[in-house]
């Protein structure tokens, strides 16, 4: 962009939510004596009219929550001149499918019991008598054993023997 800039009559404005990629676009100005002017901007907050005749945004929108997507959009959309170009760089993945997927799956063989009580219940509606219920903790080694503890989980043992219910 800087160099399709050099040769041309452009104006650049920068709009970033962080100082530090702003302060390194004003080095680079100066090194290029081009004009470039810098906003420090959260996209969410964007107010400006008709003002860019060209936004690029490069891999942000992805940075965006997305409930707020829609409503950044439309304020670039009226940032920019009637005839302006919005150009979007950005990625798409399919790991958020697989990710959902698995936990999907992972939910249906691991976390099917939110409580203990839900055990209780469905051993006892089922007919039988619980025995004992009680968490268990299981070791593992070291780094699996802080991995593990990061998700909180919570293992429980039931004993149940058929007969009246719990």
């Amino acid at each position: 962009m800087l160099r399709a800039a050099a040769n041309n009559n452009v104006h650049i404005c920068v709009l970033d939510i962080c100082e530090t990629p702003l302060e390194l676009c004003r080095r680079v100005a100066r090194e290029w004596s081009l004009p470039i002017d810098t906003l420090k901007v959260d996209l969410r907050r964007l107010n400006v009219e008709q003002q860019f005749e060209l936004v690029l945004i490069h891999g942000t929108l992805h940075f965006i929550a997305a409930a707020d997507r829609h409503d950044v959009l439309n304020r670039i959309r009226r940032a920019l001149r009637p005839e302006g170009l919005l150009v979007l760089l950005f990625n798409t993945s399919s790991f958020c499918a697989r990710l959902v997927a698995h936990s999907q799956q992972r939910q249906l063989r691991e976390g099917a019991f939110t409580d203990p009580q839900d055990v209780k219940h469905l051993v006892g509606a089922a007919g039988f008598a619980l025995l004992s219920c009680g968490q268990i903790n299981v070791e593992v080694a070291g780094k699996a054993n802080d991995f593990v503890s990061r998700f909180s989980k919570r293992r429980f043992l039931a004993v149940a023997k058929p007969g009246m219910p719990g």
